[in-house]
């Protein structure tokens, strides 16, 4: 009877620890690799673009149960999200009539492991990494104070990061992070270009000459972060974009195909 009762408190403390390391994971906020929390991806920090409308309409159509292999919920920020906060922040109505309409379609994330070159390598378990492949599709026009739609534009970003599998959780996130991040980028150049060149009755006029790509990182704190945009290359124009960027720390060269298709 007594040592019953004394494996039953064994199995009760056991069981309270595992409760409470639970409660611990459940309450914990993302972090980086310094363990400090990663900033929240908001976008409130970045430049207004006034346009000469009444009403800007978002849309976030992205349905994860679309696709079977979908992990978009594994990264720290999803990039639906990130795109629809920053479209939020981005877009800022300053006319009488009139809207512009901004809407997500898709913001698929796959994920794959691929084994390192090498029998040897393989032999010992390491050089692996892991891959995530995010392509975004993204619909904007405009109508007009009589109701007539503009023609749509439709873009299409695909990009891809590749991370070592031995990084650490903390790495891993901010690695995504910062992926995010340039994704946004990629979004915010690729679309400012298409109105100043497409839509440009829909600009302000004191910002047909002056409107420029947002700044992404001012509100960045990991250590490091000064050398975010210096990743980023291309040139942008308004029917075919391309750009080719490498994140930091030990991913592959990213590939950025946009293309815009006029509706």
């Amino acid at each position: 009877m007594a040592l019953f009762l004394k494996q039953n408190n064994i199995l009760n403390v056991c069981l309270f620890l595992l409760i409470m390391m639970g409660l611990a994971a459940c309450s914990s906020t993302t972090s980086g690799p310094d363990g400090k929390p990663l900033p929240d991806m908001t976008f409130e920090h970045i430049e207004k673009l006034a346009l000469n409308v009444a009403e800007i309409e978002i849309n976030n159509n992205y349905d994860p149960d679309r696709h079977d292999r979908d992990v978009s919920i594994d990264f720290p920020v999803s990039p639906d999200m990130a795109v629809r906060r920053y479209a939020e922040n981005r877009f800022e109505p300053m006319g009488t009539r009139g809207k512009f309409v901004f809407t997500l379609e898709d913001a698929k994330a796959e994920y794959r492991m691929t084994e390192p070159e090498g029998t040897f390598k393989r032999w010992l378990g390491v050089g692996r990494s892991e891959h995530y492949d995010v392509a975004l599709s993204i619909r904007f026009y405009y109508v007009d104070g009589l109701k007539n739609e503009s023609p749509h534009s439709l873009m299409t970003f695909k990009r891809s990061i590749k991370i070592p599998y031995e990084y650490t959780l903390a790495q891993k996130d901010l690695e995504q992070f910062k992926f995010v991040e340039l994704l946004v980028q990629d979004v915010d150049l690729a679309i400012t270009d298409t109105i100043k060149m497409k839509y440009p009755e829909i600009l302000m006029p004191n910002t047909k000459a002056s409107i420029q790509p947002a700044k992404m990182q001012s509100h960045m704190s990991y250590e490091g972060n000064d050398d975010l945009n210096d990743d980023v290359a291309g040139d942008q124009d308004a029917d075919a974009a391309e750009s080719n960027a490498e994140n930091n720390a030990a991913t592959e060269p990213v590939d950025l195909l946009t293309s815009p298709e006029m509706w």
